[in-house]
């Protein structure tokens, strides 16, 4: 239709009576036009002579947009803006329909930044991302589309482009009401829609008072018993959802000192243990902990009828769980048993020999990535199923295996200082001291990262020869240091 008659009937027409429940007031806002059952919608920007008018018959509903304006007609580019589209003073908010009924609906409430799509949802993505910049002058951008399965759809579509801290959807969720100009011919103020927008929630960002004040006071638990009180004194326990890792010169007893807390924890709580070991096989690690139960070593033991019967018994009571194809492991494959055994067998603990057999399966250039990937993906299981990790960590190669060890001696201890919730470091101090006998049946055991109690130290431990286990000490640290210091004195 020709521009320049629409445009002369619009330049002089004034809209005096409500149409549709909209007040005159708002079509002239909108500078809207309605002569007999012709509505004039001028599109433009800000405050240029309209670029082109739509044209809906309000009784037919049929609808179409004029010539565009000499301005532009040879503008082969040009697409047009949102209904309404003005330079509004207040930036506070815009409220964007879907059409132009629904956004002359939100100015005849009051609501005067308002404006709709040109051509209803079918064009929402287009235009969003054409005039994006005019949209982001807009502290809070309301969008109000239908309420059927095509507005949703354009919906979501608008969310991958307006940032989420910016955007509210307000979607009129009662029966026969689709959308603001339904609502407003039904009678309800738009008002209380506008107030109750919501806005697009983020999982990672909640407000302090949506944290159960219950999990607060308990987010640091008392943790499992290891039955070395000493250890349990420093440490705190084996609390859920962490992963200690436990390292120590070669030979030095991790495996042994792992099995151990393992059995404790299994008799102690009833709760499931699960052991995967790719060093050791596992009727090793079980003859290893039944020497540790019996307090007698198996090895020198077969046969002894008595004594299989009563560590059948108790294998048979406790949730002890082992991983007969443990030379195959695979960061993958572990990660899934651990899910399974926490869903099926109620697994809580979890022993892994050890850190780098994994982490040759995880992602990485090179070990130390390699090493820093698999116990991040192991922090990420604990978190996520609330199982506390044992994880032994060998330590990187030396020319020997004397002196006392530190965090960097570990492999991959980046990774752990980053993701590890704790940190245990085993010693002979056969090792450390050979000349002093007398210390040589101690075991020295350092918590050197306690993540929850921030609580570090060392103690001692008595190493049990005869069955290949520990016991707490009765010598302390301190004891330990003043045999040594004088063992020295009389060389």
């Amino acid at each position: 239709m020709e521009y320049q008659g629409i445009f002369n009937d619009w330049q002089v027409g004034i809209t005096s009576f409500p149409h549709r429940s909209i007040t005159p007031e708002a079509f002239n806002e909108a500078r809207v036009v309605i002569y007999d059952n012709e509505a004039l919608l001028p599109y433009g920007r800000n405050s240029q002579l309209p670029d082109r008018f739509k044209i809906i018959n309000t009784e037919t509903k049929k609808q179409f947009f004029s010539q565009k304006s000499p301005l532009v007609e040879n503008d082969d580019n040009y697409k047009p803006p949102f209904f309404n589209q003005k330079d509004f003073e207040d930036k506070d908010y815009i409220i964007v329909t879907e059409g132009e009924w629904d956004c002359l609906s939100w100015i005849s409430e009051g609501y005067t930044n308002a404006v709709s799509l040109p051509n209803g949802i079918s064009c929402a993505e287009a235009t969003f991302k054409r005039e994006f910049k005019y949209l982001m002058q807009f502290k809070t951008i309301y969008v109000n589309f239908d309420a059927d399965e095509p507005g949703q759809l354009g919906l979501e579509k608008v969310r991958e482009i307006i940032p989420k801290y910016r955007l509210r959807t307000i979607t009129f969720k009662l029966e026969g009401i689709k959308d603001a100009n339904d609502a407003l011919k039904a009678g309800f103020a738009l008002k209380g829609f506008f107030d109750t927008a919501d806005g697009v929630k983020m999982a990672s960002v909640v407000h302090a008072s949506e944290v159960p004040i219950e999990d607060i006071f308990a987010a640091t638990p008392e943790g499992v018993r290891t039955g070395f009180s000493d250890f349990d004194n420093i440490l705190g326990g084996l609390r859920p959802a962490e992963v200690t890792s436990v390292t120590g010169d070669t030979g030095c007893g991790k495996t042994t000192f792992v099995v151990n807390v393992a059995y404790n924890v299994a008799a102690a709580t009833c709760e499931g243990v699960w052991i995967t070991s790719q060093e050791m096989r596992i009727a090793k690690i079980l003859q290893k902990m039944g020497s540790i139960i019996l307090q007698k070593s198996l090895r020198d033991n077969v046969g002894n009828y008595e004594d299989m019967t009563v560590l059948e018994k108790i294998f048979k009571e406790k949730k002890i769980y082992v991983d007969p194809i443990g030379e195959q492991m695979t960061l993958k494959s572990v990660l899934e048993s651990i899910d399974y055994g926490v869903h099926v067998h109620g697994i809580k603990f979890v022993v892994i020999e050890d850190l780098g057999y994994l982490g040759s399966s995880a992602v990485g250039d090179n070990e130390r990535e390699r090493l820093e990937f698999a116990v991040k993906l192991l922090h990420a299981k604990a978190l996520e199923t609330g199982v506390h990790i044992l994880v032994i960590v060998h330590p990187t190669q030396s020319k020997d295996d004397r002196g006392f060890m530190g965090m960097a001696n570990m492999k991959g201890s980046s990774g752990i200082k980053q993701y590890g919730d704790n940190v245990i470091i085993l010693q002979r101090l056969d090792r450390a001291y050979p000349d002093v006998r007398q210390v040589h049946a101690f075991t020295r055991l350092e918590v050197r990262k306690n993540r929850a109690k921030g609580k570090e130290g060392e103690l001692i431990l008595d190493y049990h020869q005869d069955y290949d286990g520990y016991s707490t000490s009765l010598t302390s640290p301190e004891k330990m240091r003043q045999i040594v210091k004088e063992a020295k004195k009389s060389t």
